[in-house]
């Protein structure tokens, strides 16, 4: 998808579409598995995951704006065709889990159930994400998250939010099948990723959630 969609005089930001697009399918993918057993995947994880999602685009679409706020008056245009950068990304995400745990606290819902049900609209919106974004540099990723996706599926044990055993599974498999990925991963062309002690940020990242998944128990009781 290019980053910028124009229809006639009409401009769209084709990273805030990809987005919103992926938002929907991993909402919707939620929903449809929340009603395949209602009695035990019954929450309010719709709402809860939708305005954390909105908060996340919002702070990544105009974080822009604490930079360099004198924008929004002289070219208000910006806040159509401007996007942020990484670091408001990241205070999206920051802001979206600050709204999560104020939420948790207040209606007083189980951290671990919610921990076991957001990979079942994280996966099929990271799947829609790269697929109509970064395809084809990301395939190799996107294939080890639909069989992440479909082993969690398939799977008795995690489908049963409050377990633990949905988060381990997606934690494991996006640890070591993600590191064993990105040694096949390929990188746009005329771009090289910056090594640390011989590894990429991301594979320093997948070994953490590889660590986390192996040390990971289940609650007792």
């Amino acid at each position: 998808m290019p980053e910028l969609i124009s229809i006639g005089t009409f401009r769209l930001d084709g990273g805030l579409l990809a987005a919103f697009l992926s938002v929907i399918a991993g909402l919707t993918a939620l929903g449809l598995w929340t009603k395949r057993s209602p009695d035990t995947r019954n929450g309010p994880w719709l709402d809860l995951l939708t305005n954390a999602a909105v908060i996340t685009v919002i702070g990544w679409k105009i974080g822009f704006l604490l930079h360099d706020p004198a924008l929004l008056w002289e070219r208000p245009s910006s806040l159509i065709i401007v996007r942020g950068s990484l670091s408001d990304l990241l205070l999206g995400l920051l802001a979206a889990a600050l709204y999560m745990t104020w939420t948790v606290k207040r209606k007083r819902i189980s951290w671990l159930r919610l921990l076991d049900v957001i990979p079942y609209a994280a996966l099929p919106g990271f799947i829609v994400w790269n697929a109509i974004t970064a395809f084809p540099y990301r395939i190799v990723y996107m294939i080890l998250v639909i069989f992440i996706y479909a082993a969690l599926l398939r799977s008795q044990e995690a489908g049963t939010p409050g377990t633990g055993d949905a988060i381990r599974l997606v934690l494991l498999g996006a640890g070591f099948g993600g590191l064993v990925s990105s040694l096949f991963a390929a990188y746009p062309q005329g771009t090289w990723p910056q090594m640390t002690l011989g590894l990429t940020l991301l594979q320093w990242c997948l070994i953490g959630l590889a660590v986390i998944g192996s040390l990971w128990r289940k609650p007792s009781g």
